[in-house]
């Protein structure tokens, strides 16, 4: 009887004209994923994949599957946005759910205003360590 799943192996990908290679491990470290399923049903060991999306946060999507929930997340609020985006299409809730937390706190965090030389000075983030989980039902 054949594997379904081989237990290693490199696999590259092309995401809109930019080429990857990752272990078809990190590929299938979430079952539910996209990426999962593309790699389980679809990948011939020597045979490169195609997947039509803006690559610039696709480096970020492969953290995610190798680290979980300690991936670092952009700091800017429209590549967040971006990546949200891109975590939904890989159907990756984890990594929603950090995106959508960090967008959350970055939006209610006061800014300070420090008053030099009679001028204000806006500092855009707040110090604070950000805990979540990664189930799609934390709320």
């Amino acid at each position: 009887m054949t594997e379904k799943r081989p237990p290693k192996g490199r696999v590259k990908l092309n995401v809109g004209g930019t080429a990857f290679e990752t272990s078809f491990s990190t590929l299938t470290s979430f079952d539910d994923s996209m990426l999962s399923a593309l790699v389980a049903n679809h990948w011939r060991r020597q045979e490169e994949l195609f997947i039509d999306r803006d690559p610039s946060h696709f480096e970020e999507v492969l953290n995610y599957l190798r680290d979980g929930e300690y991936v670092v997340l952009p700091e800017d609020e429209n590549t967040l946005k971006r990546l949200q985006r891109e975590a939904e299409f890989y159907n990756l809730p984890g990594l929603v759910v950090l995106c959508s937390t960090k967008l959350r706190v970055n939006s209610t965090c006061c800014r300070v205003i420090w008053i030099v030389a009679g001028e204000d000075t806006h500092v855009p983030k707040c110090a604070l360590t950000l805990k979540t989980k990664t189930e799609p039902s934390f709320q």
